[in-house]
Formats: structure tokens, C-alpha cells, sequence
């Protein structure tokens, strides 16, 4: 790659002392095609045994999806079977539940892995206490107890979003609430999700819950949901520019069923994931194992790199103009835009707040954001003053108060003032970030993955193939 290599886990613990992290902490490891999970210490809470393995948010989704010889299960995270792996197909079943196919019809499990009442011939993700099933060819709604609470009579049905789902019979979309009453007067040949209190019907129309369209937007190429600070992405096509801009630029799903959520990479050759090939963002707190993996991107959100980016508020005015040839959500109060090839960020007012500068630049973590300029790598605080000097050929995001960097052909762990906190080693020239005290490495002599800790000291030998991060 011709800049360095960076990911962004949020919301990850402080590193804790070792007993405690075995408990809270584990890492899905590869060995010869076949993966397994790890504590800190290194000790097997899954054989490394299974085609894939994925671990779910220790606080919301305390469970271990698991799949062996084409069939998925689910494990607790000390490794104790909850679901053995009898499920064929197997789809995100949201607040909490998985959905799976064991026969010809689905159903939903909850993370104890009981199977709940009710065979369907497809689902989809609860919402709001409702999920969309499907029974004799046509759509409805269920309740987790397994009771049809809207009949299925819909050709096409949307979860619940804000207290109103979006169905469709014949050519037309409606709403309905929870009740399975029809919101009045609307009907639409687009619909999208309430968010913020707006729904885009009709690829321009901004819609309130009462179903009212109330403003109409400018001919937009792309229009995206509403965030929680009230502003929707949208986009215009342009010119296009290169085919790498196309794969390298837009959204990919993490590994798995649902948890994971949005990735994006934002350069030439930047992939969704960190690992042996490219690195990425990861909107929310990571869960899952994040290695390798290259470009990647889900089709139905891929962004081409002729659509110019920008924002819209709730009532349809442009506080950032669709000028730009990239422009990221928000994280926090930032969004990360690209103009001529060069990277800034941009306020929710739509002022530049950092100018457009730097040859990469990713959001901001512990107070210090990672840049990229004359093919080196640094760190920038709020102000847009540099804090540790672009002199690094590859950075981690700081998640804690140290994080990995790499210089001159040798690796190791920096401060926040940029001093490292033991001698940099060639050993240690590819590194991921330091979560929960652990950062995996690949031992350039014997190309196998291990973990340093937060003073660069091996605390699980190089062994694997691959080695996800500390969740």
C-alpha cells in the first residue's frame, strides 16, 4: 500500500490486568484454514476447529455464531454449546435473535439458543418488538412470542421503524402502524424507513409520521437516511474518475449476520477490514474478527466515484452541498470529506473545520487523529495542530492511551506524545491496533500472527494465520 495501514474499533474497554481480561476479552485466531477463539493469555476458549467463527457485542450479543461443516450454531463466550450446529441458513433476527433455516421453514432463536414458537417460510430482523414473516407466499408481522400479530396479506413488507412499517401490494407503498392500521392518504412507489421523524419517499420527497409530504428535495442521484444529528446524506453524478475509486469507496458489511455493522475505506487500495491487506473505519464498536480481507463493499450501498457527496437537513435545505467526491457520516461531530484527492473534515454546519490537506486523514479517537501526508503518517489534535509529526510509514488509531506504529522497516508502540514506549523491532512490521492491552503482529520472519501488549512485549507467540482483534 502506498500509505500506511489504520482501524478504528470505538467504544472498546481500558485495558484491564490480565486475570480479569481472560474473562472479558476474547480474539477469533486462523490456523490452516480453521478458526477458534482465544483469551488474553492465549488459552483455547474455542478449538480452532470450526470454517468461521464470529463474536457477538459482549454486552448487547454475549454469544459465539459458529460454523462447522456448513451449519451454523451458537456458543457463550466461556465456549459452553447453546446451539448446536443444525441451522443451514442463518440471517440477523435483531433485538437479540438469530434466524435460522434447520429444515425447510425458519424460525427465530433467542441468545440462549431456545427456538421460539412460529415456522415461516422466510423472516427478517425484529424491530421494535415486530418482525416481518412469511407465511403462504404473503407478508406480515410477528411477535417474539411467536403470535401473528399483523396477517400476512403484503407482497413486500419493512421493518419497523419509529412506530410505522413501510408495505407494498401491487405497484404501491404504504404504511402501516403496529396495530396494522393504514396510515391515511399515502401511498408511494418508494419508501423508505422513518428516521428522525422523516421518511424519503419517492427518491425526493421528505414525509412527517403523520404522512405528510412537506418538502421536496433537489434531483438528487442518492439520498440516504436521516442521522441523529438531523441530516441525511445525499449525492449528484459527475464525471466519473477511476474504477479503483469505485471499489475502494463506499460501504461493506462486516463478517457474519448482522453484527458488525457499517465499514467504510476511504484511498486507493483501502479495505474494510486490518490485516494482511487493507484497513478501514468501522462506524460502530467493533464485533467481530476485522482481519485481511481487501476491498470490499455490499452492493446495494456501493458508491460509485462519480456520485458527489453532501448534506441535507429535515427540511430539505443543503448545509453541505453535494461538492465533494467523498463525504463520510459522522462520527461525532466530524464527517470526513475529500476534495481534489485531499482529505478534511467538516462540521455539522457544513464549515471546514479542518482544511483539506492531507494525502489521508481518519476521524478523530482519544483526541488525536491519524494523517497521512508525503507518504507518512502522524497525528493531528482538533485544532489542527500537529502532535506527533508525520514521520511513521504506517499508524494505528489511538483507542487507548498507546497504539502501533511502524518506522524504518521495524514496529512497536508509541505514546501520545509519539515516543515509543520500548525499542521499535523488525519483527513487529505489520501490527493492528492495541485493544484491551493485546495488538496482533506478523512475525516478518516466520509470517505467523501473534500479540504484543501495551509495552510491545510477545504475550501469545506468532502462531496463526491470522488474529482478529481483543472484543
Amino acid at each position: 500500500m502506498t500509505y500506511g495501514k489504520l482501524a478504528v474499533a470505538l467504544g472498546l474497554c481500558l485495558a484491564l490486568g490480565h486475570t480479569a481480561l481472560a474473562a472479558d476479552h476474547l480474539a477469533v485466531v486462523e490456523k490452516s484454514g480453521k478458526q477458534g477463539v482465544i483469551d488474553t493469555a492465549g488459552k483455547e476458549i474455542l478449538p480452532l476447529q470450526y470454517k468461521k467463527v464470529v463474536l457477538g457485542d459482549p454486552r448487547e450479543e454475549p454469544v459465539i455464531l459458529i460454523q462447522e461443516k456448513g451449519k451454523y450454531g451458537l456458543t457463550d463466550r466461556d465456549g459452553k454449546v447453546l446451539l448446536a450446529p443444525t441451522l443451514k441458513k442463518i440471517t440477523d433476527g435483531g433485538d437479540g435473535y438469530l434466524g435460522g433455516q434447520a429444515d425447510k421453514t425458519w424460525s427465530f432463536y433467542n441468545l440462549k439458543g431456545e427456538k421460539l414458537p412460529g415456522e415461516y417460510e422466510a423472516v427478517q430482523a425484529f424491530s421494535e418488538g415486530l418482525a416481518p414473516v412469511k407465511v403462504k407466499g404473503k407478508w406480515g408481522f410477528a411477535d417474539a412470542a411467536g403470535k401473528v400479530v399483523i396477517q400476512p396479506q403484503y407482497k413486500e413488507v419493512r421493518g419497523f421503524s419509529e412506530g410505522l412499517a413501510a408495505v407494498k401490494n401491487g405497484s404501491q407503498w404504504f404504511y402501516i402502524r403496529k396495530d396494522g392500521t393504514v396510515l391515511p392518504s399515502v401511498s408511494a412507489k418508494k419508501a423508505g424507513d422513518f428516521h428522525q421523524g422523516v421518511a424519503v419517499v419517492d427518491g425526493g420527497w421528505l414525509m412527517d409520521t403523520m404522512g405528510k409530504r412537506y418538502a421536496r428535495l433537489k434531483k438528487y442521484a442518492y439520498v440516504g437516511d436521516f442521522q441523529d444529528n438531523g441530516l441525511a446524506e445525499v449525492g449528484v453524478r459527475r464525471a466519473s474518475h477511476s474504477f479503483l475509486d469505485y471499489i475502494s469507496i463506499g460501504w461493506g458489511w462486516g463478517d457474519g449476520w448482522g453484527w458488525g455493522g457499517p465499514y467504510w475505506g476511504i484511498g486507493p487500495g483501502w479495505g474494510p477490514y486490518w490485516g494482511d491487506v487493507g484497513y478501514g473505519y468501522h462506524h460502530h464498536h467493533h464485533h467481530g474478527w476485522g482481519w485481511g480481507g481487501g476491498i470490499s463493499v455490499s452492493p446495494g450501498m456501493a458508491m460509485p466515484s462519480n456520485l458527489y457527496r453532501g448534506y441535507v437537513n429535515k427540511k430539505g435545505q443543503e448545509v453541505i452541498p453535494p461538492n465533494y467526491s467523498f463525504v463520510s457520516p459522522f462520527y461525532g461531530k466530524y464527517a470526513l470529506f475529500r476534495d481534489d484527492g485531499h482529505w478534511g473534515m467538516l462540521d455539522e454546519k457544513g464549515q471546514i473545520v479542518i482544511p483539506a490537506a492531507y494525502d489521508a486523514l481518519l476521524p478523530f479517537s482519544e483526541g488525536l487523529a491519524p494523517f497521512a501526508s508525503d507518504k507518512k503518517w502522524g497525528f493531528i489534535d482538533a485544532s489542527n495542530q500537529v502532535v506527533i509529526a508525520n514521520r511513521f510509514d504506517s499508524v494505528q488509531a489511538f483507542l487507548e492511551d498507546r497504539t502501533t506504529a511502524t518506522e524504518k522497516g521495524k514496529g512497536g508502540v508509541i505514546d501520545k506524545s509519539g515516543n515509543a514506549v520500548a525499542p521499535f523491532r523488525e519483527e513487529l512490521q505489520q501490527l493492528g491496533p492495541l485493544t484491551a492491552d493485546r495488538a496482533a503482529f506478523k512475525d516478518s520472519r516466520t509470517k505467523k500472527w501473534g500479540y504484543i501488549d501495551e509495552n510491545a512485549k510477545v504475550v501469545i507467540p506468532a502462531q496463526y494465520d491470522k488474529a482478529g482483534l481483543f472484543d
